[in-house]
């Protein structure tokens, strides 16, 4: 898949500091399910707990029962572990839902997890989407949960906690603690211009979003207590710098990978290389002031290296082959990134769940794969 050229402008061609190449390779043979029962598992984040050494993974649960399922417009959040990040995963139990009367009464999802420290205790934090309606009618924003365990209890922010811009939607978070600072936590997601029931003008002007949707940056530098203002972070194209992003859809995931920050996100645009057909990555610095400037990597999509053509990547991708939810896992001992997941379908009843309703989509869940190359 041709990778987008970083095209010569009238303007300085702005240069990154780090390498920009960038691929993922796995052993397609070690895939390992992760449990359901009455529901699918769609968009996940995963962490490794420091005091027990155990992955735990934060996921959109789907019910077959749901009426927008496979679609996470009223999904809960579960949490599943594993002794190593790959294998013998166990489902725990919802950790939020929906909640009548609440600016959630909607439904939560698509989860960011990150593992932070507040003096010298560490807690587990969880950003989700918060819709005020089901059915993506609503407004949305960003929430945040916080616990002193993986499995809770869990405290809530209060409303409108992060990310609510007016009648702007918020969603697809992701959160990062740096490698070098544990206390400092970082939260990027996606900022949508269209407002609620297709509204203009949402009240976002402040925040210099000029092309598309942007992705919106926060700082915390207590674990998680307070946050710092609002930025919205910056894409290099081919035309130069744009406030906004070009082009964007879910923010999947977002990790360190040595003094590189690294976002994926799919995307249905016809302006990609792709057509709209693919996962982009997108770099960034993982300095200190890093994650307000990105530059597509090279190549810019992960079908140009996980899922290229005859790489042995499976073909009942959910939900759907174009744009998969994936999930990059860390290792417990070393903190590099040990595993990815996938959501597949499974193409069988589960335990105690049956199947959907006829007409539509199978269960699926993710598999986890270890990983051969990552950089």
């Amino acid at each position: 898949m041709a990778a987008l050229a970083l095209a010569s402008v009238a303007s300085v061609v702005a240069m990154p500091t780090f390498n920009t190449s960038f691929a993922v390779h796995v052993n397609w043979s070690t895939g390992s399910p992760l449990p359901t029962y009455n529901f699918s598992v769609r968009q996940l984040n995963a962490v490794v707990w420091p005091p027990d050494g155990r992955t735990y993974a934060f996921a959109d649960i789907i019910p077959f029962w749901d009426p927008y399922y496979p679609a996470s417009y009223s999904s809960a959040i579960g949490v599943f572990s594993s002794p190593n990040g790959h294998s013998s995963w166990h489902y725990h139990g919802l950790v939020l839902k929906a909640e009548p009367g609440s600016w959630a009464a909607g439904g939560v999802a698509t989860p960011g997890t990150a593992v932070a420290k507040r003096g010298d205790s560490y807690v587990v934090l969880i950003s989700y989407t918060a819709e005020s309606e089901a059915g993506g009618k609503g407004g949305r924003g960003i929430g945040l949960l916080s616990a002193s365990h993986p499995l809770g209890p869990f405290q809530e922010m209060p409303s409108p906690a992060l990310g609510l811009y007016g009648t702007c939607q918020s969603d697809d978070s992701q959160l990062l603690v740096r490698e070098t600072a544990s206390s400092r936590v970082d939260l990027f997601h996606r900022l949508r211009r269209n407002g609620v029931n297709g509204s203009t003008g949402c009240g976002i002007d402040h925040l210099d979003c000029s092309v598309g949707d942007c992705v919106v940056h926060r700082v915390s530098t207590d674990g998680g207590i307070s946050w710092g203002a609002a930025q919205t972070a910056r894409h290099w194209t081919p035309g130069g710098w744009v406030r906004g992003v070009w082009p964007l859809q879910e923010l999947l995931d977002l990790k360190q990978v040595g003094n590189r920050l690294v976002r994926i996100n799919d995307n249905w645009s016809a302006q990609t290389p792709c057509a709209g057909r693919c996962l982009l990555v997108y770099l960034s610095s993982a300095s200190a002031s890093g994650g307000n400037e990105w530059w597509p990597a090279e190549p810019q999509t992960l079908q140009g290296s996980l899922l290229a053509p005859h790489s042995g990547a499976p073909d009942d991708l959910a939900p759907d082959a174009i744009t998969p939810q994936l999930a990059f896992i860390p290792s417990g001992a070393t903190g590099a990134i040990a595993h990815v997941s996938l959501a597949r379908f499974t193409n069988r009843s589960v335990p105690g769940g049956g199947m959907p309703p006829e007409g539509k989509p199978k269960p699926f869940t993710h598999y986890v794969y270890q990983v051969t190359w990552f950089g």
